[in-house]
């Protein structure tokens, strides 16, 4: 996995790094501590790796630990509807396709079945934390209580058994374009079988993941190779 990830990491930047951070990086780039890379060869890749990276000071980052295995959504990635990377002509998401977000948002609170968790832990109960996935509802890419719902169709999460240790996504919402809802960081079903638009990895690794990002600002980035390649001149180190 190491190798495979260190191949990924290697392609060519076509030239030299800007002195000053591009204008096309993400803007919750600049307060970000740490950051999760999630990448895969391509967008119609299942299969993705993991690596954890940390700066100090805004300076250079560098990796953390060992990469990890991953998978993404059943049908590989779509870039998001709000991503500024999205090349002319490419899949963009939309709601039900099976596909992961390509792109870079905040990665939020740990959350789980469990009583207590690493901080901003979330307990998830049934009937209390459903997330709805339907377009019509103004509820749309919001976790609310089921009797709030009204109706809407969505995730009980609370009886999600692979909810039981995860992280949220601050996925944007983007009702009008049907873009994408409920994207997290949850345990896999196993190796290889991917999701219907989620990260999923080993229930260690989901669990090490809660632990190392709590209590800090971290940027998660779900990218193709060639997501990478146009965005890796904003990660100063890489």
């Amino acid at each position: 996995m190491a190798a495979i990830f260190a191949a990924l990491l290697a392609l060519p930047l076509g030239g030299a790094r800007a002195a000053e951070q591009p204008a096309e990086c993400p803007a919750m780039l600049i307060d970000a501590e740490r950051l999760v890379l999630v990448l895969s060869p391509d967008l119609g890749s299942v299969a993705a790796a993991v690596q954890f990276y940390e700066r100090a000071n805004g300076k250079d980052w560098r990796p953390v630990g060992k990469p990890k295995s991953a998978v993404l959504g059943k049908n590989g990635m779509a870039w998001s509807y709000s991503s500024k990377l999205a090349p002319a002509g490419e899949r963009v998401k939309t709601e039900g396709d099976g596909r992961s977000p390509a792109g870079f948002y905040p990665l939020g609170a740990p959350f789980g079945f469990g009583p207590s968790g690493p901080a901003g832990y979330v307990q998830l109960k049934p009937d209390e934390h459903h997330c709805v996935d339907d377009p019509a509802s103004p509820h749309y890419n919001q976790i609310v209580a089921k009797s709030a719902a009204g109706g809407a169709s969505g995730e009980d999460m609370g009886t999600v058994p692979l909810y039981r240790q995860g992280l949220f996504i601050d996925y944007p919402t983007g009702r009008a374009e049907k873009g994408g809802s409920c994207i997290f960081v949850h345990i896999w079903r196993r190796k290889g079988v991917g999701t219907a638009g989620c990260v999923a990895l080993a229930e260690r690794d989901v669990m090490e993941m809660q632990r190392w990002s709590a209590g800090h600002k971290t940027l998660i980035g779900i990218l193709p190779q060639s997501g990478w390649e146009a965005s890796r001149s904003c990660f100063p180190g890489l």
